[in-house]
């Protein structure tokens, strides 16, 4: 749990990137993006009652 009661970010990234190419052709299509995430609900592929067969995501 964090300070204010709320649960802890389950997933934090800083800085991602990702860039295609190289020189006068490089493409950034990810360029420097900070992502936080919590999981309020849990994924489809987690829930009771699910149509996925799979244990994982598609």
């Amino acid at each position: 749990m964090s300070e204010n009661g709320s649960a802890a970010p389950i997933m934090h990234a800083r800085g991602l990137r990702k860039e295609y190419g190289s020189g006068e052709g490089l493409v950034r299509a990810v360029d420097e993006v900070d992502l936080t995430g919590n999981l309020a609900v849990p994924p489809p592929w987690r829930c009771s009652g699910s149509s996925r067969t799979s244990t994982q995501p598609a």
